[in-house]
């Protein structure tokens, strides 16, 4: 994934989940920081709810 990113070079990386965001953002809890960009060196990460959150939540 690493070789992906880079050759891409994205502006943004959303990632869908709390698995997805511990892969980039180590240590956080997507209840606290869904909706909030993170800048990781030179990347910026915007971590947000599963869209399955939803069918399991009731929404």
């Amino acid at each position: 994934m690493e070789q992906q990113i880079a050759a891409l070079e994205p502006k943004l990386i959303v990632t869908l989940g709390r698995h997805a965001m511990e892969r980039f953002i180590p240590g956080k809890q997507i209840s606290k920081v869904h909706g909030r960009p993170f800048r990781v060196r030179e990347q910026v990460y915007y971590p947000i709810y599963h869209p399955a959150a939803a069918l399991y939540r009731g929404a």
